[in-house]
């Protein structure tokens, strides 16, 4: 899920018969996605190089597949498989630090703000 400057590190470096998968481009989410210029890959001619290859994918191609996938993890879920880790930070004022944290890694699972009438 990334673009720019480090997919283009990231092809420099591949391997021989190497995969990329497209699924986004969080370098291209500056509020322009599909206005103006879009940067795309400048080391691409890698792939060929290199025997590798790159395929773009989208959720919408497999959202048929979305019922057997929830009755999956469900199932995995009751067993204890799965677990759901939830990351909270308490009061309203903790949200711009909350925020951050989304983008910084500062948290692991589902990062909550609680905020509750008595603050």
């Amino acid at each position: 899920n990334v673009g720019g400057s480090i997919l283009d590190s990231l092809l420099s470096k591949i391997n021989p018969s190497g995969r990329v998968v497209i699924c986004g481009a969080v370098s291209q989410y500056s509020g322009n996605l599909n206005k103006g210029k879009v940067e795309g890959p400048s080391n691409y001619l890698k792939l060929a190089e290199r025997g590798a290859e790159m395929k773009g994918f989208n959720v919408m191609q497999y959202i048929y597949k979305v019922p057997f996938a929830l009755c999956g993890m469900f199932y995995l879920y009751m067993r204890g498989k799965v677990e759901v880790t939830e990351h909270i930070e308490e009061g309203i004022k903790s949200f711009p630090f909350a925020l951050q944290k989304m983008f910084t890694g500062g948290h692991i699972g589902k990062l909550l703000v609680e905020v509750n009438g008595s603050q």
